[in-house]
């Protein structure tokens, strides 16, 4: 047992390489070197050829387990073999063997690692040191770029470019007077109204020794008349000075040119300030930015150096690289009774595996099983009753077969083809189910040989019965009546051909007539669906007590649906064991779409040995007969006679 210290592997991922660590090829060599063991027949086998080293590697290997003890930090080791000594032995020496392999590799993966780390930190105060020479060099040369203040610089710029859009302004504005003084020339009152004009000093001063002398004169209107001579002294002054004012504001355009000129070359040279001012610190930007980038290179190359500095100054890497993380907790121990192999557990595996895999192949036979195999099969998934359950017997083939009624009145089957009749019987009054209809889901079910059957049975009981073959595309209730070939038939008394008693076919069987299909026709669907096909069935019901017809499948064509509405019984025969059930509920809809009811099922070539069913006991000479497996539980058993 080796245990690994927690400090060190601390991860199940490492934990897990240690335990495939143990079976490292280096690890076995080593033992297998030490013990010469390349071709012990305790590793190898009992063999006359020699091995490979690599083949002997592989064989130690295989025998050879290592494993992580759940919820611990402890790993178990064993060696396989029949020599529990050798054994023991084996798995203490590759404990051992790894201990002093990985003790190698930490201490040549220390030293490599020591000398790496030395090595970097040389050429990282190289590196900080050029660093620091170029920013050095960088500052003497650009030492106004770096040293100036980021705010001083903005500060001066934006005061420029204040004074300059002030300096644009007052030009724009004296530019306006400029030109409207150039539009109205001389006109004193217009020129009153220009803000240049009033801006003027002399202009302003004028106005204001008016504007006194004309409060003068007001304050003399009310106490001297407009002749005495202080009113007239004060009105020739004013005469005077509104003439001072006139004449200035005609000098006045002069000034305002001149103005004009000026405030263009002061916004001229500002604009040309400005520009000079922010190339310096476009200029001043890029020194700075170069200078920062130096700065940020220097400063992570000392902060590697460092690093590295303190990593070769806090650790003894030599030191802490040779400490081992693992160590053998516990020896090995010669095993008190073999671990191989063990006889119970495999029998029980083996009969876990064997009753497992029969169940599951019987239930998956039974998933992949789509067909009708029991009554009570087919009564749960359709939900209509099953009339008769018709067992296989050796002398029918396919849907062909003998008239066993008649021909073999005691066996199973015709027990069930009188079942057939009775159970036809309970369904409602005879005069109420004078007309029964057998027909299929697919071809190949045996309907005709249902159909054949139950007539001869329902004759057997003296009731004057006629079977009628509407399959007109694959008739077969000639063929299984000995009926010749050409006979007429249904087709040559619905195109008016042949009359209804030259139709009919007198059977041998008491009461029992046949009227076959006749003469094939290349359209026997046109044929039904016209209202001759339906008169049949009504002039057959006048002459006899029951009528049976024999139709085609109703998923192959569509010829049993133009009858349905004329059956007042409509007996579905299904193949045991053969037809999908898919197959049989698609018919079972069609009919109920063509508005007819299905009186049910016709459980056709059921086994002698089913899954379930009930037993039927009936009487045949001095002995009794069993009919089973066809409906119920195998294990129940009722009598007849009950």
């Amino acid at each position: 047992v080796a245990e690994v210290q927690k400090q060190d592997l601390g991860s199940i991922e490492m934990l897990n390489t240690v335990v495939q660590g143990l079976k490292n090829t280096d690890v076995i060599r080593l033992v297998m070197d030490e013990h010469k063991l390349y071709q012990d027949p305790r590793v190898i086998g009992k063999t006359t050829n020699k091995v490979t080293d690599f083949e002997a590697i592989k064989g130690f290997s295989d025998k050879l387990n290592s494993s992580l003890r759940r919820f611990t930090r402890l790993i178990d080791l064993s060696f396989e073999n029949e020599d529990p000594v050798f054994a023991r032995d084996m798995a203490q020496a590759v404990a051992e063997a790894y201990l002093q392999h990985d003790l190698e590799y930490r201490l040549s993966t220390g030293s490599d690692a020591n000398s790496m780390l030395v090595k970097q930190a040389a050429m990282l105060k190289q590196k900080v040191e050029e660093s620091e020479k170029r920013i050095d060099v960088y500052l003497r040369t650009n030492s106004v770029a770096v040293v100036e203040s980021e705010n001083i610089i903005s500060a001066g710029l934006k005061e420029l470019s204040t004074q300059a859009t002030e300096a644009k302004t007052k030009r724009l504005a004296i530019e306006a007077d400029w030109k409207q003084i150039e539009q109205i020339g001389t006109n004193i009152q217009i020129l009153m109204t220009l803000p240049s004009v009033l801006k003027s000093p002399q202009v302003s001063l004028l106005k204001e020794k008016v504007a006194a002398q004309e409060a003068v004169i007001g304050d003399y209107k009310k106490r001297y008349k407009d002749k005495h001579p202080k009113m007239i002294g004060a009105k020739n002054a004013l005469v005077a000075l509104i003439g001072s004012l006139s004449e200035e504001v005609v000098r006045s355009p002069g000034s305002i040119e001149l103005q004009y000129q000026n405030a263009k070359v002061q916004e001229q040279n500002l604009e040309q300030a400005l520009r000079e001012h922010s190339k310096k610190v476009s200029e001043l930007n890029q020194q700075r930015i170069q200078y920062k980038a130096l700065k940020r290179v220097a400063d992570s190359d000392q902060a590697m150096y460092e690093t590295v500095l303190k990593r070769l100054g806090e650790v003894d890497v030599t030191a802490g690289i040779a400490k081992q993380n693992i160590r053998i907790f516990e020896k090995a121990s010669t095993p008190l009774s073999p671990i191989k192999p063990r006889k119970l557990l495999i029998v029980a595996f083996a009969l876990f595996v064997g009753f497992g895999g029969s169940v599951g192949l019987v239930w998956l036979l039974h998933q992949l099983d789509k067909t009708i195999r029991s009554v009570d099969q087919a009564e749960r998934l359709f939900g209509v009753p099953v009339l008769g359950a018709i067992p296989t017997n050796k002398d029918t083939k396919d849907d062909k077969g003998r008239l066993l009624v008649n021909d073999h009145p005691s066996s199973l089957c015709a027990e069930s083809f009188r079942t057939l009749r009775a159970s036809i019987c309970l369904l409602g009054r005879m005069d109420e189910r004078k007309v029964v209809l057998f027909t299929s889901a697919v071809p190949s079910e045996g309907k005709t040989f249902c159909c054949s059957n139950y007539a001869v049975a329902f004759a057997q009981q003296g009731k004057k019965t006629i079977v009628i073959d509407f399959d007109l595309r694959k008739p077969s209730v000639g063929q299984t009546f000995a009926i010749e070939r050409g006979h007429k038939g249904v087709t040559d008394w619905i195109l008016g051909q042949s009359e209804f008693e030259k139709c009919i076919y007198k059977s041998k069987y008491d009461n029992l007539d046949v009227m076959p299909a006749g003469t094939m026709v290349p359209n026997p669907s046109e044929l039904l669906a016209g209202p001759h096909a339906e008169e049949l069935i009504d002039v057959a019901c006048q002459k006899y007590e029951h009528v049976i017809i024999d139709n085609a499948p109703i998923n192959a064509v569509s010829d049993t649906l133009l009858l349905l509405r004329k059956a007042q019984t409509v007996c579905i025969v299904t193949r045991a064991g053969k037809t999908s059930y898919r197959l049989v509920q698609r018919a079972l809809e069609m009919v109920r779409r063509a508005g007819s009811k299905p009186s049910g099922l016709v459980l056709n070539f059921v086994p002698e040995k089913g899954k379930s069913g009930y037993y039927y006991y009936y009487y045949s000479g001095k002995e009794y007969g069993t009919y089973g497996d066809s409906y119920g539980a195998s294990n129940r058993k009722e009598s007849a006679d009950a």
